[in-house]
């Protein structure tokens, strides 16, 4: 349930940092040093860089590393073929391919901490936070040469800080089609 840069931290060149302390919401990272800015990131090979600034966001992919089937991290300067230039490195996620077999599943989490209200009080007045996070995902099977997948989310924390709430909802969906030795795919997030 957590964002990109908290789930990546211990990878080798990564700093993340989380806004919230929860790791859903507002985080960020740096990858060999650099800020986000510098960072090229490609879902299924697409580049989802922010034309304006090329820095990506992770709450603007809230849970989409539930529905990935693999992440790469490529710490170093890279070519960049397409997107921002990779001068910390690249990453690549690839999203989960609809299967060939009916199915659905439901997920849900729940978690409720104590917080500190007032780190310089010493009266230690403990304030409890709560996080959740549910996702239903589905596969339709092969229908005549066609297949989808779907995934919703939904997670909210208090945060672990004071007035530092969020919540996020999102949706992944992939169609693929089979015609002889092709196959188009058609991916939305």
């Amino acid at each position: 349930g957590q964002e990109l840069p908290v789930l990546l931290q211990n990878a080798p060149s990564v700093n993340a940092y989380s806004d919230n302390g929860s790791g859903m919401g507002y985080s960020s990272m740096r990858l060999r040093g650099f800020d986000q800015s510098r960072i090229n990131l490609s879902i299924n090979g697409v580049p989802v860089n922010d034309p304006e600034n090329l820095g990506f966001f992770s709450n603007n992919f809230a849970d989409i590393l539930s529905s990935a089937q693999d992440v790469s991290v490529m710490p170093g300067v890279g070519i960049g073929n397409n997107g921002t230039s990779s001068l910390g490195g690249a990453i690549s996620i690839a999203t989960i391919s609809p299967s060939d077999t009916a199915a659905m599943s439901f997920e849900g989490n729940y978690g409720f901490s104590e917080r500190y209200s007032n780190f310089f009080n010493n009266n230690s007045a403990n304030n409890p936070f709560f996080s959740q996070r549910n996702s239903l995902s589905f596969h339709t099977g092969n229908i005549n040469n066609f297949k989808f997948y779907g995934r919703l989310s939904y997670a909210a924390t208090d945060g672990f800080r004071d007035r530092s709430n969020s919540e996020l909802s999102s949706y992944t969906f992939s169609l693929h089609y089979k015609y002889k030795k092709h196959q188009f795919q058609l991916n939305a997030w």
